[in-house]
């Protein structure tokens, strides 16, 4: 891993200990451990926030959160001219996706052609109320992008890469409604590395050269 990588892996992780090693299982079992509304926790997503442009807002505000706690990861890895930080996750992935020089350190890939490494993100779709149609590929989601339709969608970070499977950290992840949490969770890759886990419509990976 680079140094930038380490950084950015070792930020995901403290956050994970800080809200109780919360996990989603490969047979999707949950254990949640502290939530975004409890005293101790709302003041923490206050500090994701901060990087977004949002000083005032914290674990009770109504606004999905995961957007802002991947930004604070790379914001605290000392990201700098690397990433453009957002609260919604399509805005920088698009902003990503728009960097034309390889040698740009992130670049966004189709994840049914790219395994994962550690320090990639994985991105996925999800319900969206406000589009008529939810990307479910690849193809689809930059279509979306190229259109200027900045959907609702979810980051993860990978932070460890097992035999058929991977472990990803993200933020505002919990079974529970109302809930949040920094929550790792496993997925299942095939002998390539590549995602096949069909509880999440796939829409890319962001390799991470940083």
């Amino acid at each position: 891993m680079t140094p930038f990588v380490t950084e950015l892996v070792n930020h995901a992780l403290s956050e994970w200990a800080y809200f109780g090693y919360s996990t989603r299982a490969l047979n999707d079992n949950w254990k949640i451990g502290a939530e975004e509304y409890e005293a101790g926790f709302r003041s923490r997503v206050t500090e994701y926030w901060k990087v977004v442009g949002h000083p005032t807002w914290d674990g009770l505000t109504k606004q999905p959160w995961s957007g802002a706690f991947i930004s604070w990861c790379f914001e605290e890895a000392n990201a700098g001219g690397h990433f453009q930080p957002s609260a919604k996750h399509s805005v920088y992935i698009n902003w990503i996706r728009k960097q034309k020089s390889s040698n740009a350190g992130l670049q966004l890939t189709d994840p049914a052609a790219s395994g994962v490494a550690v320090g990639d993100l994985i991105w996925n779709s999800r319900r969206d109320s406000s589009v008529s149609s939810v990307p479910k590929t690849y193809a689809e989601a930059v279509s979306a992008l190229t259109k200027g339709v900045m959907f609702n969608s979810h980051v993860d970070i990978v932070v460890e890469i097992g035999s058929g499977q991977c472990d990803s950290i993200g933020g505002n992840v919990s079974n529970n409604d109302p809930g949040g949490s920094v929550t790792r969770s496993t997925w299942k890759l095939d002998t390539n590395g590549k995602l096949i886990d069909s509880r999440k419509s796939w829409i890319g990976v962001v390799k991470n050269s940083l």
